[in-house]
């Protein structure tokens, strides 16, 4: 009757609960979701303060628009989570603004990934400042976007003295050779990273000398892993 049907919901109600309060890692990556999709599963995540440590959110068609409740919840005193991935969506130069302002107030994400995004100049020096603020980043993963020489440039000076980061990807950035230097100078200055440039376009002489800079940071190790 009436009164079972009642009683049933109810126990749906609190067992969604119960998932929803013991969630720690959510993976929805490569389904379409959408702004929308995006703000639905965030909201309810805010709401239901669920401790979350993984979110993949990668290939999701999300933009701008669809990471206000993430940059809320990134946002919370209680925030627990500790692997972000945004890879190939496309928050843009405006979208990686709301992120980085989220970023300076987290206090518990280690590993970022926004790859494929499209963002570039002011995009790029916001992230790069947030990163170097927040207090346990220590993976940024930035390959696929347009950072060019300017962008390399920006990310080195911020990053320079930043000796939380051990790995940095920037492959496909177009960093250029200049961009390519601007790296290997900031890593010659002290940064103990890992750092994989994929099929960046910069030339023999700057990839020799970022080999050498990596050794020279690393301990003088033979040279740069491969990867």
């Amino acid at each position: 009757g009436m009164a079972q049907q009642q009683q049933q919901r109810a126990r749906l109600r609190d067992q969604q609960m119960t998932m929803m309060c013991t969630l720690e890692e959510l993976y929805v990556s490569g389904n379409d979701i959408g702004d929308e999709g995006a703000e639905q599963i965030m909201s309810s995540l805010v709401k239901g303060k669920v401790p979350l440590k993984k979110l993949d959110l990668s290939n999701s068609a999300v933009s701008r628009a669809g990471i206000g409740s993430l940059c809320e919840y990134l946002s919370r005193e209680d925030c627990g989570l500790e692997w972000l991935s945004l890879y190939m969506n496309d928050v843009g130069v405006e979208g990686a603004v709301d992120l980085a302002e989220a970023i300076r107030k987290n206090a518990s994400l280690e590993h970022l990934d926004i790859g494929g995004n499209n963002i570039g100049g002011e995009g790029v020096k916001q992230i790069a400042e947030a990163v170097k603020e927040n207090a346990k980043i220590t993976t940024l993963e930035m390959g696929y976007n347009p950072l060019s020489t300017e962008g390399a440039t920006i990310l080195a000076e911020q990053i320079k003295f930043d000796s939380k980061i051990t790995t940095l990807r920037l492959g496909w950035c177009k960093l250029g050779a200049d961009g390519g230097q601007a790296i290997a100078d900031a890593l010659e200055e002290g940064i103990e990273h890992l750092l994989r440039l994929g099929h960046d376009s910069f030339g023999l002489v700057e990839a020799t000398r970022l080999r050498g800079a990596i050794a020279s940071a690393r301990g003088g190790g033979k040279g740069a892993r491969k990867g």
